[in-house]
């Protein structure tokens, strides 16, 4: 599951990733946190994470409409 969740998010080491973090509200980085944010979307996919309670749809989620 680690493996999976870092596949997910961007680079700990990316050149932007403080504004990044600061972008979701988050003051460091963890992956765990990070997908809760994004629900683990990409730009290029069309996987995301619902969560338990969660009613969002892929178009609440999707980077591109």
């Amino acid at each position: 599951m680690e493996r999976w969740l870092k596949w997910r998010v961007f680079p700990e080491t990316r050149v932007n990733a403080n504004q990044l973090l600061a972008s979701l509200g988050l003051n460091s980085y963890n992956p765990w946190a990070i997908v809760r944010k994004t629900h683990g979307v990409m730009a290029d996919d069309e996987i995301w994470l619902r969560f338990k309670g969660e009613s969002l749809k892929h178009r609440d989620v999707t980077l591109r409409k």
